[in-house]
């Protein structure tokens, strides 16, 4: 199914943002039918640093969206941008007055508004690896490595219980009488259309116990740097965590010579790491591209340059032991302008290939997270060429797309389910679906406009400002409303305030001019007849009333379960939340209720017979874990039967396309391997590799004859 679509029949010509709520109030917006002031996107054609000023030109929009960015996301040093990132959190909490700030009068009017080759043991699983090492024939340690390898993994495996989700033979028998996975499930959400017969009996199963069902990972998240306790909190919660596929830290930053850092601190991250290995769920950190614009274009655009940016990142997974990395380079969109895509499109390609090559050949993922492209109502393409999903598609792992922010400056939704509709027709012929991950805002804004034009209102009155899902409970109740159901999906409330206050501008403060000469103390009480009074620098201007009217939209648990059942019916991946911990707590109950989109399971595969030509071996097979849909890594071992030939061995992802894949993983976990080696008789060996490092089921050993020329 898609979203159910409701209203806006205009929505073609509306327009989006994808900044996250750390990011900024990212861009774009529908012209509505009510007369509210939205904005019209018009293609790629047109100049702007924002996602609606690049389709529409709209220099008022642009200068707003282009402080708001720069406060969040183009500040020029990580102190800055990690002190914007507070501000706004701060100012979501703060509900206390300045002494300045406008008295207000509230008036609720409780409608609902509108591996390369390694020096290291290959037992050593994450660190750097080299693909056909050659293991000298003197030294048994080096040369065996790989079968030491395959041992360890026969040896680690053999009677593993799979953590506390393994099936076991008969569910145990629910006796508390609840009546779905992790919480009752909500009387307005609609029925869940099965994929399938054996998915929906699957989802019977677990509306009786989560407890009794496998693990149903298609929920994905960021945990933002100033949110690590409230992400950790989300992780390691084993209901929340049965839903997860992996995890990704939102901790790096790039610098202008395409080194990378951190945003927070080293300990900070680790903890977070700690809580998802402790899940048993996969690591893949996020870098946010966090530099002014032109300068990630220019080092992608050399290709020395870029080079060195690709080989920095596959360092810094290969240190830390990431499965994977995550790329969130948003200034190509935000930033440089759509007049500058034709020459970012090319090198942005070039570096996704070059760091997905790498990854791949280290048995390492790459994720990419773009805001997105989307077909409009009268089928014209509109959104963010630049990022060229259609190409890059081919190189990822996963393609994260971000959307949200369809509404900034004006009420409206956040993500209205025309437009991720829109989202999904346009990707879904163009790009994998299983490696398609649909971007979910667990996030709303909160709008004070003022409600008659023909008011003044006080300095501050007039605002905008992100809330969490959390948050939209407490505020509504303190207004005395019941959010209601929106045609866009989501929830919305109002309430109308009077306020009073003053208005005006402050005064320019007097100019300091310090005296040419100095003395280094005062030897007597300062001359009284020489002073001056003190200038107030802030005094109240005209103190005036008007009334304010507060609307919020915000997604609910029903419309994040509403976009998962929409991207699962497409046969993508599943949702990726921004961000974990701003969510309200019956989300994960909504979502278990989901029908079960992967197979579940033990990490399994099958080593194919080898091939075996003059000077080569060719060896292919595949690899999965069931419960992700991610592709694993096999460790790969040519072992020389007779004579004095070298061990050859490499780890790599297995992602290649595969026939016949069990639903719900998608065909991406072949592999296919050829080692050139010498003639004569050969013991192929395979083993799976798991998060973190783990070692897996070995896949058993083929022989090959090389033949000679």
């Amino acid at each position: 199914m898609r979203c159910r679509e409701h209203g806006h029949h205009d929505a073609g010509d509306r327009h989006q943002g994808t900044h996250r709520l750390h990011h900024g109030e990212a861009l774009a917006h529908e012209e509505h039918g009510d007369g509210q002031r939205n904005h019209r996107g018009e293609g790629p054609d047109n100049e702007g640093d924002s996602h609606r000023d690049v389709l529409e030109g709209d220099e008022e929009r642009a200068d707003v969206e282009a402080e708001e960015h720069a406060q969040r996301c183009g500040a020029d040093d990580v102190g800055a941008r990690r002190q914007a990132a507070h501000h706004e959190r701060d100012e979501q909490h703060d509900e206390r007055r300045s002494p300045h700030a406008p008295e207000r009068q509230h008036h609720a009017t409780g409608v609902g508004l509108l591996p390369e080759h390694t020096t290291e043991r290959p037992e050593h699983v994450g660190r750097q690896h080299r693909s056909d090492a050659q293991w000298p024939m003197p030294h048994r340690s080096s040369r065996f490595a790989g079968v030491d390898l395959l041992l360890q993994g026969r040896r680690r495996w053999r009677g593993h219980v799979h953590r506390r989700y393994r099936r076991s033979a008969s569910p145990p028998e629910r006796t508390d009488g609840a009546a779905g996975c992790g919480g009752e499930r909500s009387d307005t959400v609609a029925p869940v259309p099965a994929r399938s017969a054996r998915r929906a009996l699957l989802a019977a199963a677990c509306a009786v116990a989560l407890s009794a069902c496998e693990p149903n990972r298609f929920v994905t998240g960021w945990v933002p740097y100033w949110g690590g306790s409230a992400g950790r909190a989300v992780i390691d919660n084993d209901d929340a965590a049965s839903l997860i596929g992996e995890v990704s830290m939102m901790w790096y930053t790039t610098d202008d010579d395409g080194t990378i850092d951190l945003m927070a601190s080293q300990s900070s991250l680790n903890t977070t790491v700690a809580s998802a290995r402790a899940q048993g769920l996969p690591v893949i950190p996020t870098i946010f591209d966090g530099q002014p614009k032109g300068v990630m274009r220019g080092i992608l655009a050399n290709s020395f340059n870029r080079a060195a940016h690709v080989q920095r990142i596959v360092d810094l997974v290969m240190a830390q032991g990431f499965d994977g990395i995550d790329i969130d380079y948003e200034v190509f969109a935000f930033g440089d302008g759509s007049s500058a895509w034709a020459s970012i499109r090319p090198t942005w390609i070039a570096f996704v290939q070059e760091l997905a090559a790498l990854l791949h050949q280290r048995g390492k993922l790459l994720s990419v997270t773009v805001p997105p492209v989307w077909r409009d109502s009268n089928g014209t393409t509109r959104g963010y060429t630049v990022y060229a999903p259609e190409v890059i598609g081919e190189y990822v792992d996963r393609l994260r797309l971000m959307v949200y922010d369809w509404s900034i400056t004006s009420p409206g939704p956040i993500a209205p389910d025309f437009w991720v509709n829109q989202v999904i027709d346009w990707n879904d012929s163009r790009v994998p679906n299983s490696r398609l991950q649909l971007g979910v805002p667990a996030y709303g804004r909160h709008w004070s406009t003022k409600k008659f034009t023909n008011e003044t209102c006080p300095d501050g009155a007039v605002t905008r400002r992100s809330i969490t899902m959390k948050q939209m409970a407490p505020l509504a109740a303190a207004h005395g409303l019941t959010p209601v159901r929106h045609s866009s999906g989501e929830v919305t409330f109002g309430w109308t305030e009077v306020v009073t206050g003053p208005v005006g501008t402050l005064p320019t403060p007097p100019t300091y001019v310090p005296p040419s000469t100095t003395v280094p103390a005062v030897p007597g009480p300062a001359d009284p007849d020489a002073l001056e009074p003190a200038m107030r620098v802030t005094p109240p201007g005209s103190i005036v009333t008007c009334t304010i009217q507060h609307t919020v939209f915000i997604p609910d648990a029903t419309t994040v379960r509403t976009r998962a059942e929409a991207a699962l019916d497409a046969g993508w991946s599943g949702i990726a939340i921004w961000a974990f911990g701003y969510e309200s707590a019956d989300v994960y109950s909504e979502l278990a209720a989901v029908t079960p989109a992967r197979p579940g399971g033990d990490p399994s595969g099958v080593l194919d017979t080898p091939t075996a030509t003059v000077g080569t071996v060719r060896a292919t097979g595949y690899a999965v874990h069931p419960e992700f849909d991610l592709p694993v890594a096999v460790s790969i071992t040519v072992i020389p039967t007779t004579g004095d030939a070298a061990v050859a061995w490499r780890v790599v992802t297995a992602r290649t396309e595969r026939a016949s894949m069990a639903d719900g993983l998608g065909p991406f976990h072949g592999f296919d391997e050829t080692f050139t080696v010498a003639p004569g008789s050969y013991q192929v060996c395979a083993t799976v590799l798991l998060w973190g490092g783990e070692v897996g089921p070995n896949l058993g050993c083929q022989t090959a004859a090389v033949p000679a020329a």
